[in-house]
């Protein structure tokens, strides 16, 4: 009996030993957001998940193509939040003071691209596969970044919605 009883308290300290020491926290939502734009934000993605916030660092590479697009630099005042809506992490920049600069999210999903798109490419661009299409959404304009690639060349083109060329560069392989 005495033995039996020893036996369950070694289970039991075994156990307990391996049963993890932390809680998990909630991850959904942790920011640095200055004043005003946590409210700005909510309005515009409610259904934003994982949100983080941090100051931008000029710096460090934007997740598009940023001279391309014609954006103006950021500074280490404003803010980045990247967070996940709907199938896709997104990236919104704010201003210190809480405005709003743009958003940019990588279709992942290449049959969600607007068929105006993949026309223009396939009629300018036919010798070319499409590898990645990242939509970037300023206050008036929502503009795709598309990156195609050949045997050959690589090339970056930038498209209205209507499916119009607004500039395009070469990248090395």
């Amino acid at each position: 009996m005495k033995i039996k009883a020893m036996v369950a308290i070694a289970a039991i300290v075994i156990l307990a030993a391996c049963k993890t020491s932390y809680k998990a926290t909630d991850t959904t939502y942790s920011t640095v957001a200055p004043a005003g734009s946590e409210t700005v934000f909510l309005t515009q993605y409610p259904g934003a998940s994982h949100v983080i916030w941090v100051h931008s660092d000029p710096s460090m590479p934007a997740p598009f193509d940023w001279q391309l697009a014609k954006w103006t630099p950021l500074t280490d005042k404003d803010y980045l939040v990247r967070f996940y809506l709907d199938g896709d992490y997104y990236y919104a920049w704010y201003t210190d003071s809480g405005v709003w600069i743009g958003s940019s999210y990588t279709v992942k999903d290449l049959s969600r691209t607007p068929p105006e798109i993949t026309n223009t490419i396939r009629n300018h661009y036919p010798y070319y596969i499409i590898d990645d299409v990242r939509t970037e959404i300023q206050k008036d304009k929502t503009t795709y970044e598309v990156e195609l690639k050949n045997t050959q060349d690589r090339r970056i083109v930038l498209l209205d919605a209507s499916g119009a060329i607004i500039s395009e560069k070469s990248i090395s392989l």
